[in-house]
């Protein structure tokens, strides 16, 4: 019976044991090498998702033959223990990896050089990116559920400058990648945009007078 732990535990295993290898020899060498694809084929097997066989696939394999029949696809903000992503699969600089949690992910990937746990966000590689359940994953989702967050992009009405909230305080955005860059991150951790509100200059101005305050404890 095909196992998430297990597929989990045989990334976990070579931690910071093997060495990543985009010449891809499937655990040859020593120390035993393997890529982002290969090294999440090899935990899915592991894992009793995908029959043994030869030692074939990449991103581009997992998208059009793997993935399909074994997995459903989700959002960014569903993802949690054993979901996989798969970032840019017909790309050379395309990426794949496990998540632990929502958070965190495990992968075999260029920048640490070996299999790490790291945060996810940031990590996942080019977009787009896609998210994958695997049928069967019974593990509950340990995300908050109802947890509201007071990010927003706040306009006052008649000024051109957008301001950033991030709950506590303001920030001005200065140049429209800035605004961006923070959308997408919040797209990726919520599954929408990030909300954008107008109001007048009154409101705005209550609002920067509650940020400036201590909070109480």
């Amino acid at each position: 019976m095909a196992n998430v732990d297990t597929m989990i535990k045989w990334m976990t295993d070579r931690e910071n044991k093997v060495v990543y290898s985009n010449a891809r020899p499937w655990g040859g060498g020593n120390p035993a090498q393997y890529d982002c694809s290969a090294a999440v084929i090899s935990a899915l097997r592991a894992g009793g998702f995908v029959s043994s066989g030869s030692n074939e696939g990449w991103t581009g394999s997992l998208h059009d033959n793997i993935l399909p029949s074994i997995a459903t696809k989700i959002s960014r903000a569903e993802c949690k223990k054993g979901d996989i992503f798969l970032a840019k699969y017909w790309a050379f600089d395309g990426h794949t990896g496990i998540f632990l949690d929502n958070n965190r992910i495990i992968h075999c990937n260029a920048g640490d050089m070996t299999i790490r746990t790291t945060a996810a966000d940031g990590r996942m590689g080019p977009t787009p990116i896609e998210y994958y359940r695997l049928n069967g994953n019974t593990i509950p989702n340990t995300t908050k559920k109802g947890e509201t967050t007071m990010q927003c992009f706040f306009k006052p009405d008649g000024e051109n400058t957008v301001y950033y909230f991030d709950g506590k305080g303001l920030t001005g955005i200065v140049n429209p990648d800035e605004k961006n860059i923070l959308n997408t991150i919040y797209k990726e951790n919520n599954g929408k945009d990030m909300p954008y509100i107008s109001r007048s200059d009154a409101w705005f101005t209550r609002l920067k007078d509650v940020s400036k305050r201590g909070i109480v404890k």
